[in-house]
């Protein structure tokens, strides 16, 4: 925790140095600067993994390198006087905006709540290990690959992981920061709820530059980060926090006339293109708004304006082009069709998934009003942390066509406008389409975090809206968002692991709060924070990882015994959590290197690898051929993997790969049935789920 700290603290001040150098007073307002300081932090820590993975050193050396090249960056940015300049300016206006809700009961009634919800989030994921569906199968499994191999290299291997380690893995890099300086999952939470607040800021900042007042727009960006989909994913690994963020941060930078500007909007967006597949054509829309903007709006030369675009267009050329290289598609695991023509193909057993053909489905929940009604659906009885738009969407709807309408005679910001609400249309005309039929018939009530970006622009447009009742609403809506945001996995063990962090969380949060007091009192409030920040995680990073070891196997093992009381977001399916006394025998202290197998399910999501992996990533998680010539076969493909099939070469490959342990996971795959028939070379150590999961060691010659 206390590296990661150094390295947020380093990523930080020095993005803010490049917002403040580029974007400086009093050109610039203080919520311009605030977004692409965000944007740069961001971006740094993207760049980083880049280059560190190219060079296959994403290690401590090599983050250690990238740690004092920022700390030195940051200290020269800061030594310039334009740089101190812009940051004074900006403390004093932050504390102008807290000074001015004195005498607002309402105001301290919002912030405390967010505060409030927030610590308690905080403190949640602080005591516990990720449980969310898609951070076990890919969103943290495949940063801790890269953590274990120093790289992101590529890996073929069957079914759900044949797509799984295609998908975008700009908005998973941050989870690979945060764990590769901790050794472990402990920063997830934080880092994710860092990612979140820029949603907060981003739809703030936008609203702000879009002509809404300043109270207006901070509950524009608090009604936005406590939409359901969004305030219940900001701690779970998932990426649509990301996602949203990137979008909105692009807003208010874009609104300035300077090329710098520009600059930071179109990293906003590439960032945005590298982070889910329908992120390409949202980068292409938004870039074309940003750039119309500038040459026909603000009078700048086509060519200047395209260059301000590179850097953002450079991180989409990147992601593509190394994508393009390894599968032959720039879009894999997706299809891309032009005019009803396939120009690539996809991975066939994730569009039959998507499409519909791997399920039985219903006709009626297949159609894209359904998805409608799920989405915008808002239920009171919700079992669950809800998915979904939240209570206020029809407020939304009508407040962003009021807000529209008062800035339709403003012609640079009616661009703007209209150039949001395409980006936010974007997904959602994807996910209506027939390609994904199934995934709106199976995952319906989830499938609002897809679609975030279209109830977020509404707000922001809303906060624009004229007369007293759109303050009123806003505050409305926040308040009961905020209020009613509490997530709901909260079973007997869960509280009880939360309860033994609390003390270390409240104790972290005096420290900070005593220095920076005591740096306010000295004219060093921003200083002050930052020490105690850094101070408390030093501090803390020993007992807090001592609450998370002795929590860390009973709450997996709580996952499935009381499903319906120990989750995140969702119950877990019993027959793939109940892999959990797996999860615990391989994380016994040494490394291990793991082969892990099995079978198909009908639907593909059934690989909970993460926990493999160990609380500190020490083991080896790999996947070894099972065909003869080495081709990978899906298990889906029952007859023709029997046809290629071959025990022999499955067992030199692990033998020449040094593999210690086999895990054989429900459905059972056919490397099961072989070690079964050959004890001589495998002995059953453990099993789990009554049978359905088996841990084997490879008894090597």
């Amino acid at each position: 925790m206390f590296l990661w700290c150094l390295w947020i603290v380093a990523l930080g001040a020095l993005g803010y140095g490049l917002a403040g150098r580029a974007l400086a007073t009093p050109e610039a307002p203080t919520h311009r600067r605030v977004a692409a300081a965000m944007v740069a932090f961001v971006a740094l820590q993207h760049v980083a993994f880049e280059v560190l993975s190219a060079l296959g050193r994403f290690d401590l050396v090599g983050g250690s390198v990238m740690l004092a090249g920022a700390g030195l960056g940051a200290v020269w940015m800061h030594s310039q006087r334009v740089v101190r300049e812009s940051l004074a300016h900006d403390v004093l206006a932050l504390g102008d905006a807290a000074a001015s809700l004195k005498g607002r009961p309402g105001a301290w009634l919002v912030g405390g709540a967010v505060i409030g919800v927030s610590v308690y989030r905080l403190t949640r994921g602080l005591a516990v290990p990720p449980l969310a569906w898609d951070a076990l199968t890919y969103h943290l499994a495949l940063p801790a690959r890269w953590i274990v191999e120093g790289a992101d290299r590529p890996h073929w291997e069957p079914d759900q992981w044949g797509y799984l380690n295609w998908f975008p893995r700009a908005g998973d890099v941050v989870w690979a920061w945060a764990m590769r300086w901790a050794t472990s999952d402990a920063p997830v939470a934080p880092a994710a709820m860092l990612i979140w607040s820029g949603v907060l800021v981003g739809a703030a900042s936008a609203a702000r530059s879009l002509g809404a007042t300043r109270s207006r727009a901070l509950l524009a960006g608090v009604v936005v980060a406590f939409i359901p989909a969004c305030v219940n994913t900001s701690t779970s690994a998932y990426t649509d926090p990301f996602v949203l963020a990137t979008l909105l941060l692009a807003i208010a930078p874009a609104m300035g006339e300077s090329a710098a500007g520009l600059a930071f909007a179109g990293l906003s967006l590439g960032l945005h293109g590298c982070a889910k597949q329908s992120g390409l054509p949202t980068f292409a829309v938004g870039a074309a708004v940003f750039a119309l903007l500038h040459c026909n709006i603000y009078r700048r030369p086509f060519g200047r304006t395209l260059a301000a675009l590179m850097p953002g267009a450079a991180l989409v050329l990147w992601h593509t082009a190394w994508r393009w290289h390894l599968t032959g598609s720039p879009t894999w695991p997706l299809p891309l069709r032009l005019g009803g023509r396939v120009i690539f193909e996809g991975n066939p057993e994730l569009a039959a998934l998507y499409a519909g053909r791997l399920l039985p489905l219903d006709p009626e929940r297949a159609r894209p009003l359904w998805l409608v009604s799920e989405v915008l659906s808002a239920r009171p009885d919700e079992p669950f942390d809800p998915m979904r738009w939240g209570f206020f969407t029809p407020v939304a709807l009508g407040l962003g066509v009021a807000g529209l309408s008062a800035l339709w005679r403003e012609p640079a910001r009616r661009l703007v406008a209209v150039g949001v609400l395409l980006c936010a249309a974007v997904p959602m005309v994807a996910v209506m389409s027939s390609d994904f039929a199934g995934l709106r018939a199976i995952w319906a009530p989830n499938m609002a975090r897809l679609v975030l970006a279209l109830p977020a622009a509404l707000w922001v447009l809303g906060a624009r809206a004229e007369g007293r009742a759109t303050g009123w609403l806003l505050g409305l809506a926040a308040t009961v968002e905020v209020l009613t945001s509490l997530p709901t996995g909260r079973g007997p063990r869960v509280t009880a692991a939360v309860a033994a962090m609390w003390p270390l969380v409240v104790a972290g949060c005096a420290g900070v709060g005593l220095v920076t007091v005591l740096g306010w009192r000295r004219g060093r409030a921003l200083r002050g924070f930052v020490v105690g920040v850094v101070g408390a995680a030093a501090v803390l990073t020993v007992p807090i990882e001592g609450v998370r070891r002795s929590w860390r196997h009973p709450l997996y093992r709580d996952a499935f015994e009381h499903r319906l009381e120990t989750y995140e977001l969702h119950p877990n399916e019993e027959t793939y959590a109940d892999a959990a006394p797996l999860w615990e025998r391989v994380d016994d202290g040494p490394g291990h290197r793991i082969a892990l197998t099995l079978g198909w399910d009908g639907v593909g999501h059934n690989g909970y690898r993460y926990p493999f992996f160990g609380r500190h990533f020490q083991n080896t998680v790999l996947w070894v051929a099972n065909t003869r010539s080495g081709a990978v076969i899906d298990a889906r493909e029952a007859d023709r993997l029997a046809r290629e099939a071959d025990y022999d070469a499955w067992r030199g490959r692990l033998e020449a790969l040094r593999v210690e342990y086999v895990a054989a996971l429900h459905p059972a795959p056919l490397e099961q049935r072989w070690m079964a028939q050959h004890p001589a070379h495998f002995a059953r150590i453990a099993e789990a789920g009554g049978g359905r999961h088996s841990l084997y060691r490879v008894l090597h010659p």
